[in-house]
């Protein structure tokens, strides 16, 4: 999530180069600007595209870009586009973590983001939630999508649509090969541009792979049950864990029957950012943000902290967490885009079936499934041709990343893609969730975009990764 939750034709002509003259103005279209926590020098601007492809006469929108130019003496032509996650993150929002995060393969490469339509500053699809618990309820998601109508066809913005922004957006630029570094639903749109445009890409570097075909949230139970099992095992084999946390899975099971009995409201006192107020916590809603913090390392090392404690009668430790994370990953998230991306791509195509047999004997079960139908119910749904969903076959060299641990994306639907691109090297990260910032991964994927390839790829150093302590008490 990488931080975090969770959507009329849609099948557009695939421009060749040259054609997409009539959609940019040829003209410069950026400016130096200054980004807050963004070293060296970054250049801003915006670039109007067509709303409705298959419309040229219909509404224009603007997309937000910003390019941190390469911070070295000889960099090469060919930049780093970075797509985000979510659905639904702004990529500019982000720039300071970026810059930070690709400092050593900025000194070659320029990085360019470019908020997807729908998020950040290209005709943002803000839905406004309530102040805590779970905000987006159907009567919350029809109102916004009454106003968000106002400006927006809610059918265009989704990956394909993102798809041909990126390849518009590249062209105006005057790039013509790049490369693309992609985490969680961004290696969607990163996948669905190497098969729409394999031509222009140098390389690719997909981390927490979400491919067309994931269905989300479909895989999200299993992926979650293994990782927090795998979380109890590592807990029991710690000497300070188990002694403090003793029999986590048994822990688990009551706090999870307290609430299956009843909803439990926890007052989180006041602190210096606001007052006090109360939480409803019912069953769902703890399981989703179990979930949710399984996807940080940080956080699920907090994890027997909070399950002991709840078990015994104190929701506190887990109400202030859980509503201090999900503040801050609503507030990172454009929720209409999501809805515009998930409610087409994804729920549209689950079957009862298929959704009982995958959430089976899982702590999630059917809950985030149901959620997102309920609210898919008030969203309109652009339609998608059946080859949306087929696998990406490219000869693209692809350095495919995935945690061991990871609760969303593990690693053996990142292990499907690979087999269909011959030229890829599959990394998983011991010890790794879905949200990952580490030095050594960090000067990996350097490498990587250094070399254009994964050949001679040094990573011994992944034997530095390793769980963060976990909390015993709170002093």
């Amino acid at each position: 999530m990488a931080t975090r939750p969770f959507l009329m034709l849609l099948l557009i002509a695939i421009y060749l180069p040259g054609s997409l003259a009539v959609l940019t103005q040829e003209v410069d279209i950026l400016a130096p600007c200054i980004i807050e926590g963004v070293p060296g020098e970054v250049l801003c601007g915006s670039l109007a595209v067509v709303e409705n492809p298959d419309l040229p006469a219909s509404r224009m929108i603007e997309l937000n870009i910003a390019v941190l130019t390469a911070t070295g003496t000889s960099p090469e032509p060919d930049p780093i586009f970075i797509l985000t996650g979510g659905p639904g993150q702004s990529a500019i929002e982000g720039a300071a973590r970026f810059a930070a995060e690709f400092a050593m393969s900025r000194e070659h490469r320029s990085l360019v983001l470019v908020d997807q339509r729908g998020t950040g500053g290209s005709n943002p699809l803000i839905c406004t939630p309530v102040p805590s618990g779970d905000p987006f309820t159907a009567e919350v998601v029809r109102a916004c999508r009454q106003l968000l109508e106002q400006y927006a066809d809610l059918t265009q913005y989704t990956t394909l649509n993102a798809v041909r922004d990126l390849e518009i957006v590249r062209e105006a630029l005057g790039y013509g090969r790049i490369n693309l570094d992609a985490g969680s639903y961004g290696t969607r749109v990163a996948l669905a541009y190497m098969k729409h445009y394999p031509l222009r890409i140098r390389s690719a570097v997909l981390r927490g792979v979400s491919p067309t075909n994931y269905r989300n949230p479909l895989p999200f139970a299993a992926a979650g049950q293994r990782a927090l099992d795998k979380l109890f095992d590592d807990c029991a084999a710690d000497i300070q864990c188990n002694g403090a946390f003793p029999d986590l899975h048994n822990s688990f099971k009551i706090f999870l029957e307290r609430l299956d009995e009843s909803p439990e409201t926890v007052v989180i006192p006041p602190d210096s950012a606001q007052d006090s107020y109360s939480v409803l916590i019912t069953r769902d809603l703890f399981a989703a943000r179990i979930h949710l913090m399984l996807y940080s390392a940080d956080l699920s090392a907090r994890l027997p902290y909070i399950i002991h404690e709840g078990a015994n009668g104190n929701l506190l430790p887990f109400a202030r967490i859980s509503e201090a994370f999900g503040r801050a990953v609503r507030s990172q998230i454009y929720f209409g885009m999501q809805l515009s991306v998930v409610c087409a791509e994804d729920i549209a195509g689950i079957t009862d079936e298929h959704a009982r047999e995958m959430t089976s004997g899982t702590f999630l079960g059917l809950s985030q499934i149901n959620r997102f139908r309920s609210l898919c119910e008030e969203w309109p749904v652009a339609r998608l041709t059946e080859t949306f969903w087929d696998p990406v076959h490219s000869e693209t060299p692809v350095l495919v990343i995935s945690g061991d641990l990871d609760p969303a994306t593990p690693p053996n639907i990142a292990a499907e893609v690979v087999r269909y691109l011959p030229s890829a090297y599959h990394l998983i990260l011991p010890q790794s969730t879905h949200i990952i910032n580490h030095p050594c991964v960090n000067s990996i994927v350097a490498q990587f975009l250094v070399d254009g390839s994964a050949d001679d790829l040094d990573t011994e150093c992944i034997g530095s990764i390793t769980r963060p302590k976990y909390l015993i008490r709170v002093e």
